[in-house]
């Protein structure tokens, strides 16, 4: 068995560290935390002033005490709980309504992206589907040049029986197209 080596030791070299908690949390909080050594502070603190003026004093004090206390380390394992367990619900409600599409970027984030093998007019489905009250962003949006149709479908806020219902949303909208756009 290969032993692995942490950051912290895979070089003498100082390391500084930083991470976001926003998505985890609340992405409107917009908070997150830098571990540097005490030589790089000075500079760390003057770039981030000049970035954009810093943030709010009560998140950051919130978020220290949450790490100094523990806690946040608990509610991460809650939450990632959560997500997997929602992210395979999506991923299994996307096989059962909507066979025949491929599911990408499972592995992180607190999305997916499906692609379609038919030709789909991505934007005439997430209209259709907003209609039926189901928001996704249509693939084509984040694109520079055309490729596979398909879906940006986001799953934190959602339980997953709330999922599997719109993604059946979805197929039933895909299903009723017009012909020409699948």
């Amino acid at each position: 068995m290969r032993s692995r080596r942490t950051i912290a030791t895979a070089s003498r070299e100082p390391k500084v560290y930083a991470g976001s908690v926003s998505k985890l949390l609340a992405p409107a909080l917009r908070v997150g935390w830098v571990l540097a050594p005490a030589r790089y502070r000075d500079a760390l603190v003057a770039a981030k002033r000049n970035a954009d003026l810093g943030n709010a004093a009560l998140p950051q004090l919130v978020l220290a005490e949450l790490m100094a206390s523990g806690e946040l380390e608990r509610q991460l394992r809650l939450l990632r709980r959560r997500h997997v367990r929602r992210r395979d619900a999506m991923i299994s409600a996307v096989a059962t309504h909507l066979p025949g599409t491929v599911v990408h970027g499972a592995a992180a984030g607190l999305h997916l992206m499906i692609t379609f093998n038919a030709s789909v007019d991505d934007l005439a489905l997430a209209a259709a589907a907003l209609a039926k009250g189901v928001k996704v962003q249509p693939l084509s949006w984040h694109r520079q040049r055309p490729d596979q149709p398909g879906l940006v479908l986001g799953y934190a806020a959602n339980t997953p029986a709330d999922i599997d219902d719109g993604i059946a949303t979805i197929g039933a909208v895909l299903r009723r197209l017009p012909t020409g756009t699948v």
